[in-house]
């Protein structure tokens, strides 16, 4: 966590797949978030209350499709000083 949100970062897959991926999906909550290059593996959510809680996981998706789900991640926000 930092001040101004909640930063997730992740790990680039072993294998890309063939094709290779193009992008990641990062959900909160079960719900699409944001759409990143495949050259991004970190991502600041500052649409966050305080004392809320939010579960996060993140799809890699070529052409063909998607990846599975990965390990989610709940997170409560506290403002860090």
């Amino acid at each position: 966590m930092r001040e101004d949100g909640i930063l997730l970062k992740w790990g680039v897959p072993t294998f890309a797949g063939d094709p290779p991926f193009d992008s990641y999906f990062i959900y909160r909550d079960y719900m699409l978030l944001k759409v990143v290059p495949r050259y991004i593996n970190e991502y600041l959510d500052t649409d966050v209350e305080v004392g809320k809680e939010y579960e996060y996981y993140v799809v890699a998706s070529n052409r063909w499709g998607t990846s599975l789900i990965s390990n989610s991640v709940s997170v409560v926000y506290r403002r860090v000083k």
